[in-house]
Order: structure tokens, then sequence, then C-alpha cells
């Protein structure tokens, strides 16, 4: 019988058998070095990061959390036999040899991920507070309220308290730095926390634009530029036009700062 699987545990699993398959892709294309880059992405990104903090809030969920790290250990083992072998003795407390163990069968498919996408959104949400805090400079050390309608994130509370230093207010206040995630509406009383006045916040922000431009600037000129492009190789130019693509967001971000401090 199959867990009862929350959308977290369901984010997971979506996220694993996204590995398994990019692994095959990769075995047939000989591209073993993007299979290295899978598995890092997967274990420290995503079930490290986010997948082992959601289980500090949620004990139901730590069987399946087994079940799949069970899984990425077999899956891993010809990469890194060693490090394999050593987590399925310590972790799993097993006496016999990982290569010589019955290789498990995973009992989920596409189909067991409906729902998955609440708690992408979650993490999306405590990406922008955290996003939030850098731009405004807020000390890592203070604990944020954020007001919204949006009941459906008060599940997550234990969750965005630990990840975000955040807490989640069913109360709407007017006057408040607002922002979106998936639609939803979310707003903070972000001047209670940056320590300066508007006026001493505003300049320093206005002095990250107009840095923020100057990169820009240069930046563009480089990818408008023949001679830079033919010379250069695609993974710079890749590389360049992802930095571009990053300021621009940056400057964005900055400029909307602007607005609301000028309010």
């Amino acid at each position: 019988m199959k867990n009862q699987l929350t959308p977290a545990s369901k984010w997971i699993l979506k996220n694993y058998l996204d590995l398994e398959q990019n692994l095959q892709q990769n075995l047939e294309k000989y591209e073993l070095s993007h299979n290295v880059e899978a598995f890092y992405s997967f274990l420290w990104d995503e079930y490290a990061d986010w997948y082992v903090e959601y289980l500090k809030t949620d004990d139901s969920q730590l069987a399946f959390a087994k079940e799949i790290f069970w899984h990425f250990i077999n899956k891993f083992s010809p990469y890194f036999p060693f490090q394999a072998e050593a987590l399925y003795k310590d972790f799993f407390n097993q006496g016999d040899i990982l290569a010589m163990s019955l290789k498990p069968n995973l009992n989920y498919n596409y189909e067991d991920v409906e729902g998955y996408l609440e708690f992408e959104e979650v993490i999306i949400f405590v990406k922008k507070l955290r996003s939030i805090r850098g731009l405004f400079g807020v000390d890592l050390g203070l604990f944020l309220e954020i007001f919204t309608d949006y009941s459906q994130i008060l599940k997550y509370q234990d969750f965005i308290k630990l990840t975000a230093r955040a807490s989640i207010c069913d109360i709407k206040r007017e006057n408040l730095y607002s922002f979106k995630v998936a639609e939803n509406e979310f707003a903070i009383d972000i001047l209670k926390y940056i320590g300066e006045n508007k006026e001493t916040e505003l300049k320093r922000t206005e002095k990250i634009l107009k840095n923020l431009e100057k990169q820009i600037k240069s930046l563009e000129s480089q990818l408008n530029n023949p001679n830079f492009l033919s010379k250069a190789g695609t993974e710079v130019v890749s590389q360049k036009e992802q930095d571009l693509k990053q300021r621009n967001t940056e400057k964005q971000e900055q400029l909307e700062k602007i607005s609301f401090l000028k309010s």
C-alpha cells in the first residue's frame, strides 16, 4: 500500500522521477558528467535544502523520505560506490554489501505527484522573503510578520518559520510593501525592519540602481559587439546573457523599492 503523500512529498517525488529520467537520457548520450551534476542538484538543492527542512515540521512523511533516499543511493552507487556504501551502512544500518543487495522497485509514477505545485509555491514564497530581506538589508536575525488573505499558506506556518524566520498573519493592513507569489498577494511592514529612515534607504537604493545600470550597459555593449561575439565561446556568451537577465531583474526590484519608498 502506498504512503499518503503530502504536497511536499509529491514535490520531492516529482523531482526524483525527473532525476531518473535525466539520468537515463544523459546515459544514452554518454554525458556522464551531467549525471554527476544532477545527483548533486537533487541531493543538496532539493532533498537537503527543502525536503529535509520540511520533515522537521511533519514527521508523518519520514518513511517515504527514507524510501526515496534508498532509491537515490542505489542510483548513486555506480558513480560514487564508496560514498554510497557508507550511506547504506551508516544511514540504513545495514550489514551486507550494497552492490549485492536487492535493488528496490519504485512503486510511484508521475500520476502520483498531482498537487506538488502547492509546495513548490511555498518554496517560491520563502525564496521571495529571502530576496526581500536582501533587497532592504533586513537583519537575518529579525523575525518578520507577513500579512495576507491567502489562508492556504497557513498550513505551512511551521515550515515558513523555520526556513524564512517569518510568521503569517491573516489580517490585512494598509500602506505596506506588497508582493505576489503565484497570483496570491502578501504584504510586509518593511520599514519596521530596515533600521533606517526612508530618506537614508532611498539614497542607498539609488546608488545600487546606478551601479546596476552601469553593469547592464556594459553587458549590453558586449552582447551587441560582433567582434566580442565572434571571439567569445558559446558558454561565455550564454553566461553574459544570464548575467544581463539577472541584472535587469535586480534593476526592476530596485525600481519597485524606490517607488515604494517615495510613496
